[in-house]
C-alpha cells in the first residue's frame, strides 16, 4: 500500500503538470490517448472531472493515472480502444455515434466507461488498478447481451 502512494505521488507531478496546460488552454490532456477508431470488441473510456482545488483530488488523481497508465497497453493488446476525458460532458466516440455524459449523468468524478459495439454501455465509478480494469473489461465485453 505504501508503494502505492510513493508510486502515485511520482506520478502526481507530471499528471498535475498536464491538468495545468489542459486547465489554461481550455482543451482536453492528451495524456498519450492514440487515435483510432471504436474496436468492434469495446471500448474503454476513462474520465477523472474532479478537478485539483483540493489535496484529496490530486492525490487521487496520481492513483487514477497509474490505473490509467498500467491499463492501457494490455487493453490495446486484448484488442479494445480506449479514451481518456477530464471535462463535462463527457463526449465519447462510438463507430458513427457519439456518446455524451453531463453532470446530470454522473454521479461521480471518476470511473470507467465499458462501451459495447452495438452502443451498450455501463458506468463503473471509482478508481482501480489496472489489472483490475482489464479483468472488468473482459467480463463485460465477453458476457452475451
Amino acid at each position: 500500500m505504501r508503494r502505492l502512494h510513493i508510486i502515485s505521488l511520482l506520478l502526481l507531478l507530471p499528471a498535475l503538470t498536464l491538468m495545468s496546460c489542459a486547465g489554461t488552454s481550455g482543451e482536453q490532456a492528451s495524456l498519450d490517448t492514440p487515435q483510432m477508431e471504436q474496436s468492434p470488441r469495446g471500448h474503454v473510456a476513462f474520465f477523472f472531472t474532479g478537478g485539483m482545488q483540493y489535496k484529496d483530488n490530486r492525490l487521487a488523481y496520481g492513483e487514477f493515472i497509474y490505473g490509467y497508465e498500467s491499463a492501457k497497453k494490455s487493453l490495446l493488446s486484448e484488442g479494445y480502444s480506449y479514451s481518456y476525458h477530464s471535462k463535462l460532458p463527457l463526449e465519447i466516440e462510438n463507430g458513427g455515434l457519439t456518446l455524451s455524459f453531463g453532470a446530470k449523468n454522473l454521479s461521480q468524478a471518476a470511473g470507467l466507461v465499458f462501451i459495447k459495439s452495438n452502443g451498450r454501455f455501463r458506468i463503473v465509478y471509482g478508481i482501480y488498478s489496472g489489472a483490475d480494469i482489464v479483468k472488468m473489461a473482459r467480463e463485460y465485453f465477453l458476457r452475451k447481451p
